[in-house]
């Protein structure tokens, strides 16, 4: 025990210290090991285990598509769609930069590809229509956390190979409640364009413009149809939908539309392999802090403490993990939180009768709130950056957002059908 309190104290000084996560991970994880004086073949073992999984390819697969649509028109059709749709209600522009990251996020299933994407985008356009700095980047910000919320989901995929769970079971089972934090974070969006008197109403666009605006977009609409039609038809694996997606990005960006040169394909590669570095070695660091976590037993002791508190019901499990789960993500960055506690709160859920790919998604949506609170919330700093806003300015105009994420996540807790009626 005392072994666990050293190395998660001194991951705490580093996250605090704002030490790299996976460097964070890594060094107190050593440190822990030596205390154990446990035999590093074993953790070699696992690394093994860990990347000989064919489940974990499709997280190249899909950073790679991401970049591509990111780089190509997509994203910009996407948003023409959008706008020929909504862009005549009040307060359309919000509506749009939510309604656009909802789409975009079943392209690339990454919330920071989804901010950055169509925050650069619309941020601008709000701000010639006299929505402010703050609120402007704000939408961009929490709608970009769409993008683990809607499959493919590049979070879903770590759960599902960290939990031992089914991934195309996640990914059914995260479009509902997605849709759900969606629609009120366009309500939250509505609420404060009412009331602050932002944007202009623009004429309704006739109904040929507005088909011929989803004409347009007819090749990035056609990314999530085709995937997921595929694994849910029997046709592919979520690994080798990742594969057709990157290729179908590179082929019709390249081929068809020809937004895509060979320096922007160049740079596109570059991204994805600085992305999927960042992730590995936060993956591999949070195995071994993984198999230090079970050499030590900790789920069995967490089950023990979580009794002696005298919880006994699995909502009460959920009202305990809340308050842990909204603390810790304002100093842990999302991937590391899943990949460190996934293996250990999935066994404590099912102790308590709780469904693994239920507790998964209100997992899921306690990651994403961390992905825009600070100090830690990288989403937050896109934003803020995309719309050259100051953080505590865009923390402010978040807080609206904040209160409906929260309040769709007790919806989600408490009608677990939801998150299991496709199943």
């Amino acid at each position: 025990m005392e072994a666990i309190a050293v190395t998660f104290g001194l991951m705490l000084v580093l996250f605090l210290l704002t030490v790299p996560i996976g460097v964070s991970i890594s060094l107190a994880t050593m440190v822990g090991l030596y205390l154990s004086d446990m035999p590093l073949a074993m953790v070699t073992q696992r690394f093994f285990s860990l990347f000989d999984s064919f489940p974990l390819m499709a997280i190249p697969f899909f950073v790679l598509s991401g970049d591509l649509m990111q780089r190509g028109s997509m994203a910009d059709d996407l948003l023409g769609m959008c706008r020929a749709w909504a862009g005549h209600w009040t307060g359309g522009l919000a509506m749009i930069s939510i309604l656009t990251c909802l789409f975009y996020a079943a392209l690339c299933g990454s919330a920071l590809a989804t901010t950055a994407a169509v925050g650069s985008m619309i941020i601008p356009a709000m701000l010639d229509e006299g929505y402010s700095r703050n609120f402007s980047a704000a939408c961009a910000t929490v709608g970009g956390t769409l993008g683990p919320m809607i499959p493919p989901s590049i979070p879903l995929i770590l759960m599902g190979s960290f939990g031992n769970l089914s991934v195309p079971d996640l990914f059914l089972a995260t479009i509902i409640p997605g849709c759900i934090v969606a629609g009120g974070f366009m309500l939250a969006g509505q609420y404060v364009v009412r009331r602050h008197g932002y944007g202009v109403i623009r004429p309704k666009p006739s109904l040929r413009e507005r088909l011929r605006a989803t004409g347009k977009a007819k090749w990035a609409l056609g990314v999530p149809g085709i995937i997921l039609g595929g694994i849910y038809g029997g046709i592919m694996t979520p690994t080798e939908a990742g594969a057709f997606a990157a290729l179908y990005a590179l082929v019709v960006e390249c081929f068809i539309t020809r937004n895509l040169n060979l320096t922007e394909l160049k740079n596109a590669l570059y991204s994805s392999l600085v992305t999927l570095g960042v992730i590995l070695i936060i993956m591999m660091a949070a195995n071994a802090l993984g198999i230090l976590v079970q050499y030590h037993n900790v789920t069995g002791m967490l089950t023990d403490l979580v009794h002696g508190m005298n919880i006994t019901s699995g909502l009460g499990l959920f009202a305990l993990l809340s308050v842990v789960l909204l603390i810790l993500g304002c100093f842990m960055e999302g991937t590391a939180l899943i990949i460190i506690l996934t293996p250990i709160l999935v066994p404590l859920a099912i102790n308590f009768g709780i469904d693994p790919i239920h507790f998964c998604i209100y997992f899921l949506v306690f990651i994403n709130i961390g992905l825009y609170t600070p100090p830690v919330g990288t989403n937050l700093y896109v934003g803020a950056r995309v719309a050259d806003a100051s953080l505590p300015g865009v923390s402010r105009a978040i807080i609206p957002f904040l209160i409906i994420n929260l309040v769709a996540a007790v919806v989600i807790v408490l009608i677990p059908e939801l998150s299991l009626c496709l199943l």
